[in-house]
């Protein structure tokens, strides 16, 4: 489907219509149209716990329902899109945000490898094909390859059986299953799961014939990466199923490359293990990632086995033969020295056998192996690159204070910046880049603490590198700062800058200094920037108030220049009949790297001179929303309001974040804290008031009551930090939150979901402190329960909802039970949460059939008694209640009285009518013919009458 819009006389009218591109058709077997978010997250939650239920029940709907959730639903193709430079690492994939840990143990990927092992490793299989296809489209056939080197080519060739079979994919997609960092993690998982299960094989019978399902339904270099894992677990697998790994010579000029790739060094990540997984399954999960074999060469194992015969001369003979005359052939220019030199290697002629006194067999290489002195100096130099990289990442983890610099480091690094003829040799050996990000590296380290006495050759060196931070680079549009890396130049640089500043001559040099250094080219340098100076400087010095003072209007001004340079890409992009195609992203972001727009440039630099003159007025972030510069205003007034957004919240949250995270010293900075706090929650839900009457009349003309309006992920980071604190604290920012909601006079049950979801997460289970941990849960779910309590007596008219108030009283259920669950011995504690909970909110809660089913599935949970009890005595006084046909509430209400009746027998017995209330509840559900509910009250009816309890 093609939509067009034609241009009229007056061109930023039409522009209030939204554009779209070519809509792509949906893959085989993913989604057919757009996923709700909430959807996903919710079945790949808690490691996939409720789509295992589907799984369980129907693996075929399980598998087809894996796939939907993980494959992207179709989008739009846009046209002029030869100069994209913006590429996503989630590869045409979904869910990668949404799982909570990236596990070897995907639990509804396990259940279908225990049920249908053919059929789950179709499913990874499928994953895979979906990324290494858009791979294979977006970077490889652009030529926007990652990594160095890159890929040579984007496939291999085996012989499996007696064929030929092609699998496609690049060199560092042997690594996807390691969290490679430019593959997603949804994939990642997947694999991981695949080698796990390929681990826990009890027979060799049982791994054989895994080996041979994915052999024949895999065709992605991916999943050969899992298997390569597998022989270097078990080398003895190469002499017969996984001997297909060895036939292709491509494939080992790749292993060539593993350690200079670092192939084997990711995967662990140890934020989201240790505080979403228990303290075993975060040990188990970092064992798993650190297994011995890992690093072994796989050509240190095979090599040997092929010289001594262990593997089948004719498999050997079929193999060289194939290299000789078909695979030698496909071998890229670039890589043929390696490819020859390795079937030298292999060629059993050219090693002469030897034994020594104690009969110890040895070989020793006597051919002739081919010269290329080019091939051999890049090794060299990517050995020493891969050196110079450890350096850094040494560096790194210093400076991040996860290792203690040495005083002998110290040294160490004082001498290479005072030394003419290191830094020469420094220099000859590395590449431009790679110099300028080592010795930024190498002051930032110095300036670690402790800090020796700078001698005055040092202190030279060091003020000349900073006396340019006025001239820095500035990045702008979005594909540059979203950028994460932390390893370069300007990421030292952003760390080590607030201290560097001290050196500054004069105030007009700091100030345009730090206000260079302070934007900077990605967000993640803003962050480390502000983090570091406020080490550095406090709080309350002047110049940190002022910067903090600044980030909402460089966040505004960003958002604005975005504006600006849509409107201007829109326009350049018009056909001559007047149609048009709304631009990707891509062409945007290049638009604002080109920096030509004279009103933009005169914006930016004008309010970086009154930064630099202290002409900047203090406005509050509310305010700045609606600030624009003036030289700004006419464009501004003509673009339609679809393109205007109030802040580049990225940006916002880059600059703020560490402002909110730092701990205060003193009442005042307290104060400080607390008033930022309070003005970015209330700017949040500011704008998302605005958007939700911008939204709402569209909304209601395609017939939906409701408005969906999803957080983005800086908008969550900073709520996530305002949550971030003592157990006290965080009910007090409870209170401060619901008081700034109801001053916008809107019912963000979105953000209110998430609130209570991240809590659930950041609780510690096994707290030392029950009692304030306990009062912290109660004040949570009776804060949240209150204010949507009240709502009941307003008119439905005069309230606006952003997503439903049904989703946050589940999470309100979650919180009180769930962490019961992995902590039995606080079961009868949040027995006693669940039943205050139901009786301060029953008249809520009972009258929506979906929580109802939400409080039965807690009810019928062996440990919540009394809970369970007072569920028993509400249905008997309220029967109105019950299901009226048969469906997955009556179901589970049938389950909630038989686990009444089979762990509660007497208490229903000791006492009349309870007998006969059950009886009659049952009665009602056989009627609609419920699930299990004639048997269980033919058991209660037999038992009763024979007298047992």
């Amino acid at each position: 489907m093609l939509i067009l819009l034609t241009l009229s006389s007056s061109y930023y009218t039409k522009l209030d219509e939204l554009t779209l591109g070519v809509l792509e058709p949906p893959h085989p077997k993913g989604p057919l149209g757009k996923v709700n978010n909430n959807f996903r997250k919710f079945m790949l939650k808690q490691g996939g716990l409720y789509l295992n239920c589907v799984v369980r029940i129907n693996p075929q709907l399980g598998a087809e329902l894996l796939l939907a959730l993980t494959i992207s639903p179709p989008g739009y193709r846009y046209e002029l899109d030869n100069n994209s430079n913006r590429l996503t690492n989630y590869l045409g994939t979904k869910g990668a945000d949404e799982i909570d840990v990236c596990t070897f143990k995907f639990i509804p990927l396990v259940s279908l490898l225990q049920i249908n092992e053919v059929l789950a490793i179709d499913v990874i299989a499928t994953l895979c094909k979906v990324a290494t296809d858009y791979w294979h489209e977006h970077r490889w056939v652009k030529n926007k390859l990652e990594g160095m080197p890159k890929t040579d080519i984007d496939g291999v060739t085996l012989l499996v059986g007696d064929s030929r079979k092609y699998f496609k994919g690049g060199r560092h997609a042997l690594y996807w299953h390691r969290k490679y960092p430019w593959s997603p993690n949804i994939v990642a998982c997947f694999l991981m799961t695949l080698e796990g299960w390929l681990y826990s094989r009890p027979t060799k019978a049982a791994l054989e014939r895994s080996i041979s399902i994915i052999f024949e339904r895999a065709d992605t270099v991916a999943m050969l990466g899992v298997l390569i894992s597998l022989a270097k677990c078990d080398p003895n697998l190469l002499k017969g199923s996984l001997l297909p790994l060895q036939s292709s010579l491509q494939l080992w000029v790749w292993l060539e490359f593993e350690l200079i790739d670092r192939g084997q060094d990711f995967a662990f990540d140890f934020g989201k293990a240790w505080s979403r997984l228990s303290n075993e399954e975060s040990q188990e999960l970092a064992e798993f990632h650190q297994l011995s074999h890992r690093k072994i060469s796989l050509l240190e194992i095979a090599l040997p086995m092929w010289l001594k015969g262990n593997i089948p001369l004719d498999a050997t003979s079929q193999i060289l033969a194939d290299w000789d005359n078909h695979q030698i052939n496909f071998i890229p220019e670039v890589s043929r020295y390696r490819a020859l030199k390795i079937r030298a290697w292999f060629e059993g002629n050219n090693w002469l056998s030897e034994k020594d006194e104690h009969g110890t067999r040895s070989f020793g290489f006597v051919g002739t192996l081919p010269e290329d002195p080019e091939v051999d100096a890049q090794a060299e130099s990517a050995i020493g690159n891969l050196q110079h990289f450890q350096i850094v990442m040494m560096c790194r983890k210093i400076v991040d204070g996860e290792l203690q610099k040495t005083p002998e480091l110290h040294r160490e690094f004082v001498t290479l910046l005072t030394s003419e003829k290191q830094l020469c040799s420094l220099q000859e050996r590395l590449r431009k880049k790679a110099f300028i990000d080592r010795i930024w590296a190498t002051i930032a380290v110095i300036l670690e603490f402790p800090i020796d006495n700078l001698n005055p050759e040092l202190e030279n060196y060091i003020t000349d590198y900073a006396s340019d931070f006025s001239n820095l680079p500035i990045s702008l549009d979005d594909g540059s700062r979203c950028q994460n890396h932390n390893m370069d130049a300007e990421a030292f640089i952003a760390h080590a800058a607030p201290k560097l500043l001290r050196r500054c001559k004069s105030e007009t040099l700091l100030r345009s200094s730090a206000f260079r250094c302070f934007i900077g080219v990605r967000n993640c340098n803003t962050s480390a920037f502000m983090s570091s100076w406020i080490r550095e400087y406090g709080l309350v010095h002047p110049l940190t108030q002022e910067l903090i003072n600044i980030v909402p209007r460089i966040a505004r001004l960003i958002s604005l220049t975005h504006t600006v340079s849509s409107a201007k890409v829109i326009q350049n992009f018009a056909n001559p009949d007047g149609s048009y195609l709304a631009p990707r992203p891509e062409f945007i972001d290049e638009e604002i790297s080109k920096r030509e727009d004279p009103q933009i440039e005169e914006a930016w630099s004008s309010f970086q001179n009154e930064f630099e003159e202290k002409k900047n007025l203090e406005i509050s972030i509310i305010d700045t929303s609606k600030w624009m510069p003036e030289i700004l205003i006419q464009p501004l007034q003509q673009q339609p309001r679809w393109l205007h957004n109030y802040f580049d919240w990225d940006f916002l949250a880059a600059g703020l974040i560490p402002v909110l995270e730092a701990k205060p010293d003193s009442e005042i900075e307290l104060d400080l804290i607390s008033l930022l706090r309070e003005q970015v929650l209330f700017a949040l839900f500011h704008e998302r008031a605005t958007v939700y009457v911008e939204n709402k009349a569209e909304q209601e003309e395609d017939g939906d009551n409701s408005v969906e309006t999803e957080l983005s992920s800086a908008q969550s980071q900073i709520i996530d930090t305002i949550l971030k604190s003592t157990s006290s604290e965080v009910a007090t920012r409870i209170n401060v939150i619901l008081q700034v909601i109801k001053n916008v006079d809107l019912v963000d049950c979105i953000v209110l979901c998430h609130i209570v979801d991240a809590l659930s997460y950041c609780i510690v289970e096994g707290s030392s402190s029950d009692i304030i941990d306990n009062s912290f849960r109660n004040h949570i779910v009776c804060a949240v329960g209150e204010y949507l309590f009240d709502l009941r007596n307003q008119p439905e008219s005069n309230l606006r909802f952003l997503g439903k108030t049904r989703d946050v009283w589940k999470n309100l259920i979650d919180l009180l039970w769930q962490w019961s669950q992995k902590n039995v011995k606080y079961a009868t504690q949040a027995d006693q949460w669940l039943m205050e909970f139901l009786k301060r909110f029953q008249e809520v809660l009972l009258v929506d059939w979906s929580l109802r089913e939400k409080l039965y599935r807690v009810g019928k949970s062996t440990n919540y008694r009394f809970f369970r009890r007072l569920l028993f005595q509400i249905l008997i006084q309220k029967q109105e209640l019950l299901p009226s046909s048969r469906n997955d509430e009556s179901e589970l209400l049938v389950q909630l009285l038989a686990e009444l009746w089979d762990s509660d027998r007497s208490w229903i017995i000791k006492r009349q009518p309870r007998p006969s209330d059950l009886m009659t509840l049952l009665g009602q559900l056989q009627e609609i013919d419920a699930l299990g509910a004639r048997r269980l009250g033919d058991e209660i009816a037999n038992s009763l009458a024979h007298g047992s309890d």
